[in-house]
């Protein structure tokens, strides 16, 4: 019995995609990644991300809670801020350059 053999030169990044491809199809359902997930309320963005677009730390976000300045809903564990509050923050210059 004769095997037939074919070797194929590959880069690492296509050896990856390829691997990826091959685990994405035998799996029956497609998992999005974590970030996107939190990322599903429409106007609402999760702190993880709103941190990402203002460059502020958790403390920040508590005091502009506190302070009324910013308005936000609590779900299970996660705060949720308005996008366009967000929005606000940057078109009129509010978020200043320190990071709390």
């Amino acid at each position: 019995m004769s095997e037939n053999k074919v070797f194929m030169m590959v880069e690492k990044d296509q050896l990856l995609e390829l691997i990826e491809n091959a685990v994405r199809k035998g799996l029956s359902v497609k998992q999005k990644p974590k970030e996107e997930k939190q990322d599903e309320l429409g106007e609402y963005v999760p702190q993880i991300k709103a941190m990402k677009i203002l460059n502020r730390k958790t403390t920040w976000f508590h005091l502009k809670r506190k302070t009324g300045e910013l308005t936000a809903r609590k779900s299970a564990n996660q705060w949720w801020y308005k996008r366009r509050d967000l929005e606000n923050y940057i078109k009129n210059g509010i978020v200043s350059d320190s990071n709390y």
